[in-house]
């Protein structure tokens, strides 16, 4: 897996880009990028995932969105999940995690 972090023009947002799977034994480079970026983003307002090429997630990537969530809502951002798979949509939306998330 791939986690590529960007800082937005406006200097309000965070741009994380997952590329390949978010499952077990993998979710540990997204949970650290995401800790990494909201120890030292002081002022950012939004963390936006960009999931546009992830190709697999379990429950340890659900896992590693819930403390990525955790992560940004106590640093003050929101946290948007942009570009879902609609396999991840349907997950978010049968465990109820779906209102955590805002999509872009």
């Amino acid at each position: 897996m791939n986690v590529d972090v960007t800082i937005n023009g406006d200097d309000l947002t965070a741009i994380i880009q997952v590329t390949g799977d978010l499952a077990y034994g993998s979710t540990d480079v997204f949970v650290r990028a995401v800790a990494d970026l909201t120890a030292r983003a002081r002022g950012l307002r939004h963390l936006r995932v960009d999931m546009a090429a992830l190709r697999f997630f379990d429950s340890a990537g659900l896992a590693s969105l819930l403390t990525a969530h955790s992560q940004a809502v106590a640093a003050g951002m929101e946290l948007h999940l942009d570009n879902r798979p609609a396999q991840l949509n349907r997950v978010l939306d049968i465990t109820g995690m779906q209102k955590l998330f805002a999509a872009g």
